[in-house]
C-alpha cells in the first residue's frame, strides 16, 4: 500500500505525566520489533514484526521523504521472509532490532501512537499523529506534556543507529575480554 505520511513527532519528557492524562490499555499494546534494510538520508527500508494479543504480523516499508511529509510504502510478507532478513542483518551485518511496545489513545480526534522503547539503552518515548492535510497538521497545538517536537530531527531510525553502535561497543568490550559467546542476543531468530 502507498500513502503520503503527514505526521509529526514528540519526545515524551514525563511518561507518567502523559499516562495520567490519558487512558491507556496495557492490554491493547502491540509490541514492535523492527529492524532496517538500508537507510539514507531521504530513504529507509525497514521490516517490522507486530506482536499483538491475537495476531502477528510481518511487514516491509519504505519511507521516502525526510520530517513530516513522507511516502510510505508498506507490504505485508510472510514470516520467513523476515526471519531470513533479520537474521542476515544481526549475523552478518551485526545490526540487532530495536524493540517497542506501542500504544494508541484518542486527543480530540486525532489518534495519538505511543512508542515505549524496551532495549539496554534509555531511550526516549515518542508519541505521532498522523494528520489528513498539511494544514491540520501545520494548525495543531500540541499539549506541554508531550514534551519538545522532533519531527525534523529524529526517528526510530536514529534510535537503531544509538542502539547498534552501543551493542557494537559492548559486543567489542566482551571480544576484547575472551566473554563473547556468539549468538546470543535477541536480534536472532528461529
Amino acid at each position: 500500500m502507498i500513502n503520503v505520511e503527514l505526521e509529526r513527532r514528540w519526545e515524551v519528557e514525563d511518561l507518567d505525566e502523559l499516562k495520567s492524562n490519558h487512558y491507556i490499555n496495557d492490554d491493547e499494546s502491540i509490541i514492535f520489533i523492527q529492524n532496517y534494510l538500508y537507510f539514507d538520508k531521504r530513504k529507509e527500508d525497514r521490516i517490522r514484526r507486530k506482536l499483538g494479543v491475537d495476531k502477528c504480523e510481518y511487514q516491509r516499508t519504505t519511507k521516502i521523504g525526510k520530517g513530516s511529509n513522507r511516502v510510505e510504502i508498506e507490504d505485508n510478507i510472510e514470516r520467513d521472509q523476515w526471519v531470513i532478513l533479520n537474521n542476515m542483518l544481526a549475523e552478518k551485518e551485526h545490526k540487532l532490532p530495536i524493540i517497542k511496545t506501542h500504544y494508541e489513545f484518542m486527543l480530540d480526534d486525532y489518534k495519538v501512537e505511543l512508542s515505549v522503547y524496551d532495549d539496554p539503552i534509555e531511550h526516549p518515548s515518542i508519541v505521532e499523529i498522523e494528520f489528513d492535510n498539511e494544514e491540520e497538521m501545520r494548525n495543531f497545538k500540541a499539549p506541554e506534556y508531550f514534551g519538545k517536537e522532533i519531527t525534523d530531527s529524529y526517528s526510530n531510525i536514529d534510535i537503531w543507529k544509538e542502539h547498534n553502535d552501543l551493542v557494537e561497543d559492548k559486543e567489542n568490550r566482551l571480544v576484547s575480554t575472551g566473554e563473547y559467546k556468539g549468538n546470543e542476543h535477541p536480534g536472532y531468530t528461529s
